[in-house]
C-alpha cells in the first residue's frame, strides 16, 4: 500500500479501470469528497472529473467547474457526481490540484440529492 497523504478537496489522477458497462473509465482527475476523519483508512471516496460538454446542462448529476484552471485542470471540466466511487490508495497516481469549500459543498448537495431528492443540505 502506498504511503501517501490524500485529503478532502484534493484533485488526483485516479485509475478508474477496469470498467464494466457504462462505468466511467481510464485514468482521469477525481475529487476526494469524504472527510478527513478517516484519513487512516486506505480507501477514499471520489467523484470523477470529465471534460465539459453542453449536453451535460440537461442533467442534475454534473457540476461544471467554472474555475477549472485554478483547480489545476487543463480544459473546461465538470464533476460527474453520479459515478461516485470508493477506491484504494493504490489507484491514486498524482495530485494535480484542489477545489474550494464552495465547490465541495455543491458536490455534496448533488450527491445528497442523488440519494434522495428530499434531502436539503444547509450550510
Amino acid at each position: 500500500m502506498k504511503n501517501i497523504e490524500i485529503y478532502q478537496k484534493d484533485i488526483w489522477l485516479v485509475e478508474f479501470d477496469s470498467q464494466i458497462g457504462s462505468e466511467i473509465a481510464k485514468t482521469r482527475p477525481a475529487v476526494v469528497i469524504n472527510n478527513d476523519l478517516g484519513e487512516n483508512f486506505s480507501i477514499k471516496i471520489v467523484v470523477p472529473i470529465t471534460s465539459w460538454q453542453d449536453k451535460f446542462k440537461q442533467s442534475m448529476f454534473y457540476l461544471k467547474l467554472k474555475n477549472y484552471a485554478k483547480f489545476g485542470l487543463d480544459n473546461p471540466s465538470c464533476v460527474n457526481c453520479f459515478q461516485l466511487k470508493s477506491f484504494s490508495l493504490e489507484r491514486f497516481k498524482r495530485k494535480i490540484g484542489e477545489i474550494d469549500d464552495k465547490t465541495l459543498f455543491e458536490i455534496h448537495q448533488i450527491v445528497a440529492n442523488i440519494l434522495d431528492p428530499s434531502y436539503d443540505l444547509v450550510k
